[in-house]
């Protein structure tokens, strides 16, 4: 059996043996990668920026969270990163991003999402890297860390929750 076939049918059985509630959001993260996705290939940035939050230039911050948002929130994330993985289409960092985001708002826990730049290697047909990583506490809970080498990414972005911007400025 071809592998295709075969990671198909175990995807579709981890699927089937889950809660019904893991079952729903699943699909949820599924719709929303493909939306979110198409969005950020055919829409021009600043209409999709304001569903991330609220801008604050190129700070980097730590928001304080509880041990308990901490936890919740690496849990939704790392869900999050496992049914992303398993799109047809490319669901990476920044469409995690604004999943999590979603849900993080919902759960009311501070969040902060860092935009990063980093120089490509030189014979790479990419000479700059993006990427983006969603902050909870002290823990990057989706996009990895951000900061470490090789890629070394510099902070050119931050969006806090807008509930919050009033309490920080």
């Amino acid at each position: 059996m071809p592998k295709i076939i075969a990671n198909t049918f175990s995807n579709l059985k981890k699927f089937f043996g889950t809660t019904a509630t893991n079952k729903k959001h699943a699909v949820f993260v599924a719709f929303m990668s493909g939306f979110i996705r198409f969005g950020t290939i055919y829409l021009p940035f600043k209409w999709m920026s304001p569903y991330l939050g609220e801008h604050r230039k190129k700070t980097e911050l730590d928001l304080l969270a509880s041990p308990g948002q901490e936890l919740r929130a690496w849990k939704t994330g790392n869900f999050i990163e496992r049914v992303c993985e398993k799109m047809p289409w490319e669901a990476k960092c920044l469409v995690r991003a604004y999943i999590l985001r979603y849900y993080l708002d919902r759960y009311k826990i501070p969040y902060v999402i860092h935009f990063g730049m980093a120089k490509g290697d030189e014979n790479s047909d990419k000479p700059l890297l993006a990427h983006a990583w969603v902050k909870v506490g002290r823990y990057t809970v989706a996009g990895g860390d951000g900061h470490l080498p090789p890629a070394d990414f510099v902070v050119i972005a931050t969006y806090i929750p807008k509930s919050l911007e009033q309490q920080i400025t």
